[in-house]
């Protein structure tokens, strides 16, 4: 029986910590890969491509935008193999624009589900004690 108080409470102050987030303005990679999607920088990416941030199409632009420095290796390649953060990233900015509460509400929704999921696959496999403190401990973790 404590162990779902304990599991509830730890859950709702982990909701809690994260209700700020709601808040909080786009930075950084939010409005580089909008502009993939819109066509700003070079070149327009599609919805499952938007961590390549470097490759063999847009080097050359970010050099001379100065994006990259000058010294930059001829094959510099940077990208990430991310298709569901990218497609979520789409669907956020067609439906939002550059609004950031909305995604970050999109976001907190996806981080509730995986606490769920956690939750029921701890539960599947460990005590009820294990499964809550591995679950509050996955709920706080900052990624």
């Amino acid at each position: 029986m404590w162990t779902r108080a304990a599991l509830a409470g730890g859950l709702i102050l982990a909701g809690l910590v994260e209700l700020p987030t709601l808040h909080a303005p786009l930075a950084l990679d939010d409005y580089a890969q909008r502009a993939m999607l819109e066509g700003q920088l070079t070149p327009r990416r599609n919805a499952f491509d938007l961590f390549a941030y470097v490759d063999d199409t847009n080097r050359g632009a970010l050099l001379d935008r100065g994006a990259i420095p000058w010294w930059t290796g001829p094959r510099l390649a940077l990208r990430f193999f991310r298709p569901l953060a990218s497609a979520l990233t789409s669907i956020d900015h067609f439906f939002f624009g550059y609004g950031a509460f909305f995604p970050h509400l999109h976001s907190l929704l996806w981080w509730a589900v995986a606490v769920l999921g956690v939750w029921l696959l701890f539960r599947r496999w460990l005590p009820a004690g294990p499964a809550a403190v591995g679950t509050i401990a996955f709920a706080f973790a900052p990624s």
